[in-house]
């Protein structure tokens, strides 16, 4: 056992709790409970968590499919989880619930330090979107969902963005150079492809392409070093560690979203760019991230500070976020 034990995280998901659980999220929570318990003899400083995801519209509809408020319907199912580790015998160090108040607290918090450095804003957008996936997919209006087969909803909405698109070029970076370290080599040179984007298909195209299906809200594309993220410690010093200057920082409103099926312009090869490495990749290919959706009525709220300075007209609640 060494003097100086390493510090061990493991975390499953945290399991959405639209239904009960099953033998898949039994077999996830066993692989990850024999993780920590060897750890733990090897002497390491090992916290395993593991805990429910409690949000979202599928939730609201199962909730009123079974007659009972969403937050009866999240207490009773994650409680099923919670209640299936402890027969089982799972050693984990916490059970954490999205709809927690600290989890709660922290989310508000992280969010208003996010808008206030610009990596958040708010705009609109009009979509198909998939209320089994949660998710807008790329398919023309009224098509089935490509992953699940359902049928999508066409959604127009007020939304708060991350900024996702600006840290394309600091993420590839970090990467391609080890300082971000991804283990193993299937899931790093997955993680590579999909930060590049088609190089393959945009030294093919024309010089415009047709966007189906779903909108791109205004400013959402960003590309080279100026679009990068404040905070990237390790990355290139040419980034700037300031967007608080930038117009964005302020919200988006008052700017034109671009609309499903606009023609936009397209990657060609003129546009490709390069990472540090020299790697070409398509600065189109990452979008922003919607992290809010105003036609929900129950789960975090987006602090109302926020939704002031942005000038929001409706209530907010966070829709995808990082839970944790």
């Amino acid at each position: 056992m060494s003097e100086h034990p390493s510090k061990f995280y493991v975390t499953t998901p945290i399991y959405y709790v639209n239904a009960r659980p099953h033998i898949g999220h039994a077999y996830t929570t066993i692989v990850a409970d024999v993780l920590a318990r060897r750890h733990r003899l090897l002497g390491d400083d090992t916290f395993f968590l593991t805990g429910t995801d409690e949000h979202g519209q599928k939730i609201e509809r199962s909730a009123a499919a079974a007659g009972i408020p969403p937050q009866q319907f999240a207490d009773q199912v994650s409680g099923q989880f919670e209640s299936l580790w402890k027969r089982m015998g799972i050693t984990n160090d916490k059970y954490i619930r999205t709809t927690d108040p600290q989890h709660k607290v922290g989310v508000q918090k992280l969010f208003a330090e996010l808008y206030d450095r610009g990596h958040i804003y708010l705009d609109s957008y009009t979509g198909a979107y998939c209320i089994s996936d949660e998710a807008f997919v790329d398919v023309q209006a009224g098509e089935p969902c490509p992953d699940c087969g359902r049928t999508t909803e066409i959604v127009t909405e007020e939304n708060f963005f991350f900024r996702l698109s600006a840290f394309q070029r600091p993420l590839l970076d970090l990467i391609e150079s080890n300082t971000l370290k991804i283990e193993n080599d299937a899931r790093r040179n997955e993680v590579l492809s999909f930060l590049r984007g088609n190089v393959s298909a945009a030294t093919q195209t024309s010089s415009s392409t047709t966007l189906s299906g779903w909108a791109v809200p205004s400013g959402a594309v960003s590309s080279g070093p100026e679009a990068a993220p404040q905070d990237l410690s390790a990355a290139p010093e040419a980034y700037p560690q300031n967007l608080s200057s930038r117009p964005e920082a302020e919200g988006r409103s008052g700017e034109t979203p671009v609309f499903a099926d606009a023609s936009v312009a397209g990657p060609s090869p003129s546009t490709l760019a390069h990472s540090t490495a020299g790697t070409p990749y398509v600065p189109t290919a990452l979008k922003d991230l919607s992290v809010s959706r105003s036609s929900f009525t129950w789960g975090i709220p987006v602090p109302e500070e926020v939704q002031r300075k942005a000038g929001a007209t409706k209530q907010h609640v966070t829709y995808v976020w990082l839970d944790a």
